[in-house]
């Protein structure tokens, strides 16, 4: 069996995830390694061909599973058949749990000598605490984002560890000057105008939930705000979706995705679904709303299950809603508008009392290994060559 790793990512946030730690295995491991799996662009960039377009397995809650039950099923098996025939020494898991533990759960049997590793904990802490034990029975490792994650899992025997969370080294990605940025997307630098940043999230379901009333809040500012310009980083599957609604109103401009933190920085406020690229903001020392719209279905069974304060990140791990977050109804476009207005002109001192906040979290979040959080990662991938 030679030094083969199996990557299996079911996001976009995993896609990265999963390239990162690709390019620092290579860097660190002193050996020839032969990677295969399945991944987005970011990881066939770094040299590794997907299986599938992992576009097959982005959705998210019952209600948007269903329907697609039988390509995801056909999904999974098609990933078993490919790791059982490759037999690697490892596979990695990151992320969508979902599918993950499935393949795993049916790998162990299959492939007695390879060693199974999970990359971001699923959020035991925040509902059902109980699954840290079946998680632990079924990985021989477990890698973490979040500081207090390792104690829900080494009770039971996992071999855990907090290896730091990517977004502490998010502004290595921003490579554009403010110069050239503006002159890409034809903005004014004689007279720049106030940004507001729209996201929506990387799902089909979220930007057909939050469309509508983050548009609404878009459009409320618009009106009491002249020299406002609106930017969409998005990808580019999700356009068609998001064109109807915006029609074809100039001040709404789109943003490559590979500009959005550059974007981020130039922003005086944003509008954000909550989810990884809330904390990235925040990391970015962005005033921010965050908001979010389950299915009614996965709504409805989640609320009595999740045993969080927030749903925000930056809020959980700095102790206070310093966020302000909308949920189901109250994601509307009266409440996104009024609340980032007070962000734009910074009421109360709202805006840089958030700066402030933020400034703690490249601590908190930094990891316990040394190096960048991808280098943890792979030192912890390699303990098991």
């Amino acid at each position: 069996m030679n030094d083969s790793i199996y990557i299996i990512a079911g996001e976009m946030s995993g896609d990265l995830l999963g390239a990162r730690l690709i390019h620092a295995l290579r860097q660190i491991s002193g050996r020839p390694l032969t990677f295969a799996g399945v991944g987005g662009a970011a990881m066939q960039a770094a040299g590794v061909p997907s299986l599938f377009p992992i576009r097959d397995l982005s959705v998210m809650g019952l209600a948007e599973v269903l329907p697609r039950l039988p390509k995801i099923l056909q999904r999974m098996r098609q990933t078993i058949d490919d790791v059982v025939a490759r037999q690697p020494r490892i596979v990695v898991t990151i992320d969508s749990p979902g599918f993950c533990f499935r393949v795993v759960k049916k790998l162990k049997k299959l492939c007695p000598h390879t060693r199974f590793v999970h990359y971001v904990a699923p959020q035991v802490w925040a509902w059902k605490p109980e699954r840290a034990e079946k998680i632990s029975h079924l990985f021989d490792g477990l890698m973490c984002l979040l500081p207090f994650e390792p104690q829900y899992f080494t009770p039971h025997g996992l071999r855990t560890a907090f290896v730091g969370h990517p977004v502490v080294n998010l502004r290595e990605n921003i490579t554009q000057s403010r110069e050239e940025f503006f002159d890409k997307y034809n903005l004014s630098l004689n007279n720049p105008p106030t940004i507001l940043t729209l996201l929506f999230g990387s799902r089909e379901g979220e930007v057909r939930r939050l469309g509508a009333p983050f548009f609404e809040a878009a459009y409320r500012l618009l009106r009491e705000w002249p020299n406002l310009c609106v930017l969409v980083p998005s990808p580019p599957h999700l356009w068609d979706i998001l064109k109807p609604i915006i029609g074809s109103d100039q001040r709404f401009i789109p943003v490559d995705p590979e500009d959005r933190f550059q974007a981020f920085t130039l922003s005086q406020a944003a509008i954000a679904a909550s989810g990884t690229v809330a904390l990235e903001l925040s990391m970015l020392g962005v005033p921010h709303t965050v908001a979010y719209k389950f299915a009614p279905l996965t709504y409805q069974l989640g609320k009595r299950l999740v045993k969080v304060p927030s749903m925000h990140l930056a809020n959980i791990l700095l102790g206070e809603r310093v966020v302000p977050e909308f949920l189901q109804k109250q994601a509307n476009g009266r409440n996104l508008a009024s609340t980032a207005l007070d962000l734009l002109i910074n009421k109360n001192g709202m805006a840089q009392q958030q700066r402030q906040a933020f400034a703690q979290l490249p601590d908190i979040l930094r990891g316990e290994g040394g190096g960048t959080p991808a280098q943890q990662a792979a030192s912890f991938v390699l303990g098991y060559l």
